[in-house]
């Protein structure tokens, strides 16, 4: 399956078990051996100190999108300054999506980069913010969307996860991206 896919989704918390670095290599390799992309999050700064050197390995050899959150980028490369730490992420690998709370996300490709605001909302509940960006993002980047709109749907499928408890959409997302002028 893997073979045919454009694009492989990694999570950083399946790093934790007995077997997942062999399976993450072998996942990379086959996506890569089929000419597909790999993607990463990093998932939590307590993850990252339990791999951060297996993390940085796998970001230099086999990652071409990495996502992150603010804390992570900076548990990632051990620094205080978050736009030094995005431009020492954003060197390794081909894209960097690092997200910032209220202040949306930072995308960065090459010397490219772009601030992309996030939209106000209520917050309920942050489980599945991340996922719900990551999805979104990926989703719109197969489907022909550049990075700032990617980095804009993503946002917006994020900012609706966090307006009620539990980790998934209750809110049509392809809805939100036509009213948004995203689709």
């Amino acid at each position: 399956q893997m073979a045919e896919a454009e694009w492989i989704y990694l999570e950083g918390y399946r790093f934790d078990g007995p077997d997942s670095h062999a399976a993450f290599a072998k996942a990379i390799e086959a996506t890569r051996s089929a000419h597909g992309k790999v993607s990463l999050t990093l998932s939590d700064p307590f993850c990252i100190s339990r791999h951060r050197d297996a993390f940085r390995d796998m970001i230099r050899d086999g990652v071409d999108l990495l996502f992150c959150n603010k804390a992570e980028a900076l548990a990632m490369v051990q620094r205080d300054d978050f736009e030094a730490a995005r431009a020492e992420l954003a060197a390794e690998v081909d894209i960097l999506a690092v997200t910032d709370s209220e202040n949306g996300c930072f995308i960065h490709q090459g010397d490219q980069s772009w601030h992309v605001p996030a939209t106000p909302v209520e917050i309920v509940d942050a489980t599945g913010a991340g996922d719900a960006f990551a999805g979104a993002f990926l989703w719109g980047i197969t489907h022909g969307a550049d990075l700032p709109t990617a980095g804009k749907m993503a946002n917006v499928a994020a900012g609706s996860v966090i307006q009620h408890i539990g980790p998934r959409p209750e809110a049509n997302l392809t809805a939100l991206f036509k009213e948004n002028g995203l689709a």
